[in-house]
Parts: C-alpha cells; sequence; structure tokens
C-alpha cells in the first residue's frame, strides 16, 4: 500500500516471491492478483496501483495485500471500499508510507476511519482479522526508536478521538505493529523482509481452503458492487445450499452431482475433494414420472435375474436397501462436507435438511414398491397390476 513508488511491488516481490512488474514510474494500474504457493499455503497477494501524491493520503496491504487509496483518478468512496475489501480478507495488511514527507497521519487513514461505518464487522465474525502492518520506509538505524513511537503516538491520537469506532479496533481487531523500515541497499532491508514474513505465517488462518477463500472474495465484490452491506455469511450460505440443491435430486438418483454437459462426481465444493463411500451407481427413483418409474423399478427388478423366486424376492429385497442405505449415506456425507462450516441454526441449511428428509423418504418409499412388485409373476407389467 501507498502512494506511488514508495516500493510496494518491490516490496510483495521480496516478501512472497511474487512477480509484480515495478520501477520508478507507475507501473502497476487497478489491482493484479498472485497466488504464491508454499509447503503449506497458498499466499495470495493483490498489488493495487498506488497514488499521486497531491495531497495527504494513502493505502493497504492484505493476504499480504498493498493498496493505494486517495487517488486522484478515484472517487473516495471508491477509495473507501477498496480499503473494505482488502482489511475484510487480508490476514495481513501493510501500510507502507514515505514519513519523512508525509506526517499527516490522520488525512492517511482517512479511508481506513471512513470504512467503519459501512461493512459493519460485528455481522461478519470471519472477516476483519488482519494484523495492520504500518511500515516506515529509509529510516535510518539511529532514528528508528524516535520514529516508531512519533508514528504509534499519532495512532493513539485518533484512537481516542474516535473511542470505540476507531478503525484500528473495528477493521483490525485492535492488532497493530508500526515498523520503521531501513533505508534501501543497506544488509537490514533485506533481512527484515524475514521478519515480516514470519509475522504473515504466524497470522491465523482464516481460510481453509483455496476454494473457500474464492467463493469468499468474489460474494464480497459482487456485495461491494451491489452496496449490499448484510452479512457475508448469510449471503455465503445462501449461495451454497442454492448450489447443493440444484444437484441433491441428482445425487440422491444416481450418486453424481451432474450428468450434463459432462459427468461430475459429488465432492466437497471448498477444496474439490472426492467423497467418499460405497455406491453401485444404481439408478433410483424420485417423482411422478410413469415411464422413468417403470424403466427404474425393471432395473431394479433385474438384480434378481428376470421372475423371481420366494428365495430370490427375500434376497433382492435385501440387496435393494443395501444399495439404497450406502446411497443416502453418501449423499447425506456430502451435503455435511458441504455445510459444516456454516451455522446448523440457519433457516436456509435447515430448509435444505427438510428437502433432503423428503426426498430420502419418497426414494425409500418408491424402493418399496418395487420391493413389492419384484414378487409378482409378470414384472413387466407390474404398474397395471399393481
Amino acid at each position: 500500500m501507498g502512494e506511488q513508488s514508495v516500493g510496494k511491488s518491490y516490496s510483495l516481490n521480496h516478501l512472497i516471491d511474487s512477480s509484480f512488474a515495478g520501477s520508478a514510474v507507475r507501473t502497476t494500474e487497478g489491482v493484479w492478483l498472485s497466488v504464491c504457493p508454499t509447503k503449506d499455503l497458498l499466499v495470495v497477494a493483490l498489488d493495487f496501483e498506488g497514488w499521486t501524491p497531491t495531497g495527504p493520503g494513502p493505502p493497504t496491504l492484505g493476504l499480504p495485500n498493498f493498496i493505494g487509496v486517495h487517488s486522484i483518478e478515484r472517487t473516495a468512496q471508491e477509495d473507501m471500499l477498496l480499503v473494505l475489501f482488502n482489511t475484510a480478507l487480508s490476514n495481513l495488511v501493510i501500510f507502507r508510507n514515505n514519513y519523512a514527507l508525509n506526517r499527516d497521519v490522520t488525512n492517511m487513514f482517512t479511508s481506513f476511519q471512513a470504512s467503519t461505518e459501512i461493512f459493519h464487522p460485528a455481522m461478519n465474525p470471519k472477516l476483519f482479522k488482519g494484523l495492520l502492518a504500518v511500515v516506515i520506509k529509509d529510516v535510518v538505524e539511529g532514528d528508528k526508536q524516535e520514529i516508531a513511537l512519533e508514528f504509534e503516538s499519532k495512532l493513539s491520537q485518533i484512537v481516542n478521538r474516535e473511542q470505540s469506532k476507531n478503525f484500528i479496533t473495528k477493521l483490525h481487531n485492535g492488532a497493530v505493529n508500526v515498523v520503521a523500515w531501513s533505508v534501501i541497499g543497506s544488509r537490514q532491508f533485506y533481512t527484515m523482509f524475514s521478519d515480516l514474513r514470519k509475522v504473515l505465517y504466524a497470522q491465523p488462518t482464516t481460510h481453509e481452503s483455496a476454494g473457500e477463500f474464492l467463493m469468499t472474495l468474489k460474494t464480497l465484490m459482487a456485495k461491494l458492487k451491489a452496496q449490499d452491506w448484510g452479512s457475508m455469511d448469510q449471503t455465503l450460505v445462501k449461495h451454497r445450499v442454492g448450489a447443493l440443491r440444484a444437484c441433491l435430486h441428482t445425487a440422491l438418483t444416481t450418486g453424481l452431482a451432474e450428468l450434463e454437459p459432462v459427468v461430475e462426481e459429488l465432492r466437497n465444493i471448498d477444496d474439490q475433494e472426492l467423497i467418499q463411500g460405497k455406491d453401485s451407481g444404481e439408478r433410483f427413483y424420485i417423482g411422478k414420472s410413469p415411464t422413468e418409474q417403470d424403466t427404474v423399478l425393471e432395473r431394479l427388478g433385474n438384480l434378481s435375474g428376470g421372475e423371481p423366486a420366494r428365495g430370490d424376492v427375500e434376497q433382492l429385497t435385501q440387496e435393494i436397501a443395501t444399495r439404497l442405505a450406502c446411497r443416502l449415506r453418501r449423499v447425506e456425507a456430502w451435503l455435511d462436507s458441504n455445510i459444516s462450516r456454516f451455522s446448523s441454526e440457519s433457516p436456509d441449511i435447515r430448509g435444505l435438511r427438510r428437502e433432503y428428509e423428503e426426498l430420502s423418504e419418497n426414494m425409500k418409499a418408491n424402493s418399496q414398491f418395487c420391493l413389492i412388485g419384484a414378487q409378482l409373476p409378470h414384472f413387466a407389467h407390474l404398474r397395471g397390476e399393481v
């Protein structure tokens, strides 16, 4: 984060091994995203264009993430939304500034403070968890302590003035570090990246998978665009339940999530892990279509090899019941896997559970119908005879 040419892209590249372009003139326009894999984590970096210092002001980083605010090419509202976007998602927000040229700390954080009145962190408990790291660039060794204390004092003045509504408490959960960064070219300048990297990796993980983060990212962008300031969790739950409902009928009848345009297995939507469990792949019946019902019943009945004897009927009864139970267990595991991170008290999730129970009871009733038909002498004319 920061004004133009304070080394935002350069710092990100050294911090997490990204490859953002950088130079003495503006090279970053808009926002660029980079995914940097490590042994245990995926680090997502967002690099925003810097602002031209026509007046006081600056920026944000998050996951980590650098952002330039107070741009002459953006409105105050756009700056504010960018701050919300970054502080909501980021585990680490790095505020890089040239304190030697601009010591008006209050104006630096204007967009941060304005953002506290819109998207309330209390309604979004999984967001706004990032540490704010204020990096003061190009500080000689002998001035580091004095400069850091001066900056901290000015931040304290903002907190005292805004009381409980201050941006540090509301957007960063009260977590802030002020770092006086060594002059570029010095040995300390480069070794400090290792210290900052440790700070980043020490932050609690707020997104358990890349898929979960991507959905949160897209949903947040859509909410900011629509100026929807409601609960993020409620929006994510509605989206997830809608996606599961769209596949539920197919999942119960075939054991697959989709049949067209390509076959899709039952998976966890967030991490794409395949849902385990025994499933014969048999097609079961839900609904009221006589044609489909006849086809499914005949296929299930043929498990006995044609017109069964009474002993075969008992074996067929057990076989169909076993296969149906396996299907229902696997579909239920699929649902659990995809809604476990949301509150079970959500009306949408309770509605999904009720729909699953109703459809599964329907399947059991239809399988009983098949078993009755399997005991009749002419299975091909089952429906007419019943």
